[in-house]
């Protein structure tokens, strides 16, 4: 006896699903049926089932034939077509994002994402903001491309953004992370050199700033026109310089005023300024000897006059007279026989013979002058006789005395 079997054997299941997508390329085909033996046919290969090991599949959308049979010889078979999707979205800043490392001077950050998927499709874009320690501050999801976020009402500081883009299976793929600094305070100068004074030399001009600038010029008055450079010795640190050769060139004369203008910008493009008077004076004053003079004195008591004149600078700009402490004769002072003195008005004690004084004064620029005199101071001598035995003593008529005692002694001759 014979059995006559003509069904088909039934499948019930196949993995992977029909119109599924996935995000891992190795798949372990899968099929359920009544009984018999099953297969599958990929790319013109034959695999059987159940596989002891995954199929590797392509990228992008996959058919493969799933065969079954039974002992009768009965064969089924399904066709399933199903997507691989192992790539991440495409994802970049577009226009208007800031750009990475740099300062605005406003207080919002713009930042706008586009992103595509091939594959599965994008689902959704993320957008994150964070301040200077890393902290998120904010964040937007949008479900689409472009995702444009204005994150606004910041305070001053350094931020950081990025986003994260992910496709319908789970595929992310995310941007670098951007700085950008908002500054919306001008930087402020402080004016180091020059000083509000006179100077006879070399002039340094620097300047610091309370934040890093990214370029600072100065101006002076006396050469309109004319913007100078200056270098930075630190981001906070400025300096440049001019010597005494140059400056007297803006006006032509060897002293007068100027006014320097410094200005300096910052990163985010605000910018401030700060000036400053200050005096240029190489010539020193005039110093005159008045006394002593004469070659010789008959007193040690002698009158110390010196006086000094130096020309009142007067400024070219009528607008704005500077105001600089100015005077004329910053010290004077004497040596005398090697020793210096501070100068005041009035008699002075000399020593008998020769005596050499140099007089000395300078100005507030530091210019140094000086005039000198040698004298002798030659004591008259008289004879005052002491009234014993015709005794006559000399003496120095200029001496402060107020008694004088004679004393003598002698030996009486009784030889005659």
């Amino acid at each position: 006896s014979f059995i006559i079997d003509r069904t088909n054997p039934s499948i019930n299941s196949i993995f992977p699903v029909e119109g599924a997508v996935y995000n891992y390329s190795c798949i372990d085909v899968n099929v359920t049926f009544d009984s018999g033996n099953a297969w599958f046919i990929f790319n013109g290969l034959t695999y059987s089932l159940p596989q002891l090991i995954c199929t590797p599949f392509s990228e992008g959308g996959n058919t493969i034939e799933i065969y079954v049979n039974d002992s009768a010889g009965n064969i089924d078979n399904q066709n399933v077509t199903f997507t691989v999707d192992t790539l991440a979205p495409e994802i970049q800043f577009v226009d208007p994002t800031e750009i990475d490392n740099s300062f605005i001077n406003r207080n919002n950050i713009l930042v706008n994402v586009t992103a595509s998927d091939s594959g599965s499709g994008l689902m959704e874009i993320t957008t994150y903001i964070y301040d200077s320690t890393l902290t998120l501050i904010n964040l937007n999801n949008y479900l689409g491309s472009p995702n444009f976020m204005d994150f606004n009402s910041l305070a001053d500081g350094t931020y950081y953004f990025n986003a994260i883009a992910c496709d319908n299976v789970g595929n992310c793929n995310s941007t670098g992370t951007r700085t950008v600094t908002i500054d919306t305070i001008a930087p402020i100068i402080t004016i180091l050199a020059p000083e509000n004074r006179f100077y006879n030399q070399t002039i340094y001009f620097e300047v610091s700033t309370n934040e890093p600038v990214s370029s600072c010029v100065y101006t002076v008055n006396s050469n309109w026109g004319s913007i100078y450079a200056m270098d930075s010795i630190t981001p906070t640190q400025i300096r440049s310089q001019m010597d005494d050769t140059i400056l007297q060139t803006f006006d032509g004369g060897q002293s007068y005023f100027g006014l320097i203008n410094f200005s300096c910008s910052d990163f985010g493009g605000l910018s401030s300024s700060n000036s400053i008077w200050y005096g240029v004076d190489t010539v020193p004053p005039a110093i005159t000897l008045n006394s002593p003079v004469n070659p010789s004195y008959d007193t040690r008591t002698i009158l110390v006059n010196i006086t000094s004149l130096e020309d009142i600078i007067t400024p070219r700009w009528a607008f704005n007279p500077p105001v600089i402490p100015y005077v004329d004769a910053q010290a004077i002072w004497y040596n005398l026989n090697g020793v210096d003195y501070p100068y005041v008005l009035g008699d002075v004690r000399f020593n008998r013979g020769s005596n050499s004084l140099t007089a000395y004064v300078n100005d507030s620029a530091g210019n140094i002058n000086s005039a000198s005199v040698t004298f002798s101071v030659d004591l008259p001598v008289t004879i005052i006789d002491s009234g014993i035995y015709g005794v006559e003593y000399p003496y120095n008529v200029s001496e402060d005395v107020t008694n004088i005692n004679f004393v003598d002694s002698f030996v009486l001759n009784n030889s005659n």
